[in-house]
Order: C-alpha cells, then sequence, then structure tokens
C-alpha cells in the first residue's frame, strides 16, 4: 500500500471506529500492522541522514587540510562550493524526487550542515568578530525555512538542539536565553503538521522525544535566577504539562513507545516526586527570593507555566479522566510542600506530603491496572511502592534482617499479585 494510501487509512480508522464497523483491538492492530510496514522508508530515511553526515564530516576535513595555505579568495570559493553543492542537491530533490522523504530528510540535513560550515569558514577567512552564541543563532536562523520549504523533520530536531545550546551560551554571555521560547515556537507548525500526518510514524515519536528533553534542559537554563528557591514547583508543572498532553492528545496510542510526552512526564515526575521524599533535599534549596525587578521575565514565565498546567488540569478532570488524575496532582503537590517548608523549613510535613502523594500514586496505578486487567499498569504501580519503601529502609535505622525479611515478603507478595492476576484473567476467558 502506498504512503497516501496508509495515510489516508489512519483518518478512517478513527471514523470506523466510532460507527462501531471496527473494534478498538481491530483498529490498534490495523495501526500496528501498517506502521510496522514503514520500515523500509524508514531504514531509507536512516542512511540518507547518515549519508549527509559522513559527506559533510568529509567536505569539511578536505577543506581543513592546508586551509592556511591557500589564498583568501581560493578560500572563499571552497567555503561557498559546499554550500551551492547544497543547495543544488536540494533543487534536484524539488524537481525530480518531491515524494520522496528518505531524499528530503537527506539533502534538506545536508544543506542545514552546510549552512554552518560555510558560515564558519567564511567567519575565519574573514576574521569576522562573531560571539559563540551569535554565530549559532545566525546558524539555526538561516536553516529553519529548510523545515518548511522541504517538510523535514531531521533539520527541526537540529534547531531545536541548536537553539537549546544558543540558550545556555546567551545566558551566561551576552544574550537573553529567555527569547528561546519564541525561537522554540517558530518550530510548532511543523509539529502539528507532523502530529496530523504522520503522528504514527516514527519521526513524530523521536521529535516529541528531542523536543521533551531539550524543554527539560531549557526551562533550567532560562530560569536560572529562580530555579534554586522554586525549581520544584517550575519542574512540577513542567512534567505535569508534559504528561497532560500525552494523555489528552496521543493517549488513543495503544503502546507506551508512541507517547514521548507521557513518558518523559511520567518519569520526570515520578524521580522529582522520589527524590522530595528525602529531608536533606529540602535543606539544600536556596530560600532567598529574589527580587521581582531583578527576575521579572523569570517569574512571569513560571506563573505562566504553572497556569497552564492548572488549565490543562481541568481539562484532564472534564474528559472524565479521573481514573489516572493522581499523576496530575504534582504542581499541586510541589506548591502545598513548597509553601509548608519555606513558612517552617524545621518542619518534617513536606516529606510526609511527598511519601503520602507517592503511595497513592502507586495505589492508584496498581487499582486502574486491576481495573484495565493490564498486567503492565499493575507492575508499574508495584514498583513505585517498592521503590518508596526501598527509600524509606536506607533512610531508617532498621538493622540488615529487618531489612532482608521485609524485602523478602514484598518479593513474595509482588510474585503472588501478578499470578493471582493472570490465574484470574486466564478464567475469565
Amino acid at each position: 500500500m502506498s504512503r497516501k494510501a496508509i495515510q489516508w487509512l489512519y483518518k478512517e480508522i478513527p471514523i470506523l471506529v466510532d460507527k462501531g464497523i471496527l473494534s478498538s483491538e481491530t483498529a490498534d492492530k490495523l495501526r500496528q500492522y501498517y506502521s510496522d510496514r514503514k520500515g523500509p522508508r524508514v531504514a531509507l530515511i536512516i542512511f540518507s541522514l547518515l549519508g549527509s553526515l559522513l559527506i559533510g564530516s568529509g567536505i569539511i576535513l578536505l577543506l581543513a587540510h592546508n586551509w592556511q595555505e591557500l589564498s583568501r579568495s581560493a578560500r572563499t570559493i571552497l567555503s561557498l562550493l559546499p554550500l551551492i553543492l547544497a543547495q543544488l542537491l536540494v533543487g534536484w530533490t524539488i524537481l525530480k524526487r518531491n515524494e520522496s522523504d528518505s531524499w528530503k530528510e537527506g539533502t534538506a540535513t545536508f544543506l542545514f550542515l552546510m549552512i554552518g560550515a560555510s558560515a564558519a569558514l567564511i567567519e575565519q577567512t574573514y576574521h569576522i568578530s562573531f560571539y559563540d552564541s551569535h554565530f549559532l543563532l545566525f546558524w539555526m536562523l538561516l536553516g529553519l525555512p529548510l523545515v518548511y520549504f522541504m517538510r523535514a523533520t531531521v533539520p527541526a530536531m537540529l534547531y531545536i538542539i541548536g537553539i537549546t545550546f544558543w540558550s545556555g551560551s546567551a545566558k551566561f554571555g551576552d544574550g537573553n536565553a529567555i527569547l528561546f521560547w519564541p525561537l522554540a515556537a517558530l518550530i510548532i507548525p511543523h509539529f502539528l503538521q507532523i502530529a496530523k500526518k504522520d503522528s504514527y510514524f516514527i519521526r513524530f515519536n523521536f521529535f516529541s522525544l528531542i523536543i521533551s528533553i531539550c524543554l527539560c534542559v531549557a526551562i533550567g537554563i532560562t530560569l536560572l535566577d529562580i530555579l534554586p528557591t522554586y525549581w520544584m514547583i517550575i519542574y512540577g508543572s513542567f512534567f505535569a504539562i508534559l504528561y497532560l498532553i500525552g494523555v489528552l492528545w496521543v493517549g488513543k496510542f495503544k503502546t507506551n513507545l508512541l507517547e514521548p510526552f507521557k513518558i518523559v512526564g511520567l518519569l520526570g515526575a515520578f524521580t522529582l516526586s522520589y527524590i522530595l521524599t528525602y529531608r536533606y533535599i529540602w535543606k539544600t534549596i536556596y530560600w532567598k527570593f529574589p527580587q521581582f525587578a531583578e527576575a521579572k521575565g523569570e517569574y512571569i514565565f513560571a506563573v505562566i507555566l504553572f497556569l497552564i498546567a492548572l488549565v490543562l488540569f481541568v481539562e484532564f478532570i472534564r474528559r472524565d479522566k479521573t481514573a489516572v488524575i493522581s499523576f496530575a496532582f504534582l504542581p499541586l503537590v510541589t506548591l502545598a510542600g513548597h509553601a509548608l517548608y519555606s513558612f517552617n523549613p524545621n518542619t518534617i510535613f513536606p516529606v510526609i506530603l511527598f511519601n503520602l502523594y507517592l503511595s497513592a500514586l502507586g495505589i492508584n496505578t496498581i487499582a486502574e491496572g486491576v481495573k484495565k486487567e493490564h498486567i503492565g499498569t499493575i507492575n508499574l504501580g508495584i514498583v513505585i511502592l517498592i521503590l518508596l519503601v526501598v527509600a524509606r529502609f536506607f533512610d531508617s535505622d532498621m538493622s540488615f534482617i529487618t531489612r532482608g525479611i521485609a524485602f523478602i515478603i514484598i518479593g513474595i507478595g509482588f510474585l503472588l499479585t501478578n499470578l493471582l492476576l493472570m490465574n484470574r484473567w486466564k478464567n475469565k476467558t
């Protein structure tokens, strides 16, 4: 089946499910079957990208050989030659291979890299004074049109990675790192485009993962002035937003491998909650509140981030997804814990709060797994509880014998729970 036919089928499947023509299980099997058949095309894209990277690296190494011995005119011609070659390849792809994703991704990536290489060589040849942050931003903005002109996702990934590095350089240099966010917003139309067209394909999932990681890093960079004091609320809101987007938007996918937002949000939320169950973590927080005039932009952005999490939380409840609502409570829990400790640094209530939150998280996850008869969800809930118990064992004065016996009991309970549930579901069928 052709790519267009598969895309048409993906659009028709939800309609057929709504009308009762197809069951949800059959729809998932159809999606999985035709997603697997994309393997050869994905392989072609990967090989074309690797080829582009190798060719680009080889050209740069060849130009670097005896570079200083060449005249300025020769260096200028050689500096522009890779850029011209890359543009010709892009033009040929548009004319002859416009329907080939592998050619578009490969040539667009090659041109994106050659823009940076040629600009760097010209800068070196004519001794143009560029700060690293300025050069990186110049490169990213010149390469951005390729994302939309060629409808290529790899240059979009390089762009978001590049401006993330730029924000770090700008924060500790002479730039304004908060501009990362409007720069990152320039990539949203392309993301929405591939989410609509190729949401079952690998490039959407990998792009989502890259975005999640880059945004996580960028938040730490752009909000550095207030991060030592408010990091738990900021990252609690961010991880909740990722999780809620994963559930509300792409929650229709059967497999978690197709839900990078949900996975990153889940892992981030659990890790943050887990480390906040240790009392010494709270003692390391820098309880000095920066003046609003000194960090106005950071404060405003942090408030916006928290409000977005609350809006998604309300939408989450409105869509009657309360079965997994415990993961969405994190911004409110971090805000409560922060407020409690800021009023009384000697209190242990924030530690108790996060221990109770993780306990509720594990129990609720197990209950949801039992309700849906999903062994993976049940095991996730059990793992959450086990890790919490393990943390408290190493955080207490229990003897090794007591800890060992407790571990054995928990392990037996873990195995028996799985065995009983498997037998119960087997008897049903």
